[in-house]
């Protein structure tokens, strides 16, 4: 199951090895759940705008998806993983649930 793939890959003690670990497992998924990235961000505000700047490739590639938290799809996820700060990058499953 994917999901306890990506939670292996949340082991990886090293961060950027971690994320590349989880980067090539939501590039490789199948299937009718795949894991998702998502950047959770809001216009004004300066973390979001270093993190979009951060992820730029990832987000041009349509690894990451930008989703403002404002939007009716930004409040399901939020509420769905209790977020309620921005930026914030989540993995989520097709029901907007973060795999943690």
């Amino acid at each position: 199951m994917v999901n306890d793939e990506v939670k292996q890959c949340y082991k990886i003690e090293d961060d950027e090895q971690a994320l590349s670990c989880v980067k090539n497992l939501v590039k490789q998924s199948q299937g009718s759940c795949q894991p998702r990235m998502v950047l959770l961000v809001q216009e004004g505000c300066s973390g979001c705008a270093e993190e979009k700047i951060h992820y730029k490739d990832d987000i041009a590639s349509g690894l990451v998806k930008m989703v403002d938290i404002t939007t009716s799809e930004g409040k399901e996820i939020a509420k769905k993983n209790s977020i309620y700060a921005v930026p914030a990058l989540l993995i989520v499953d097709c029901n907007n649930l973060a795999i943690e």
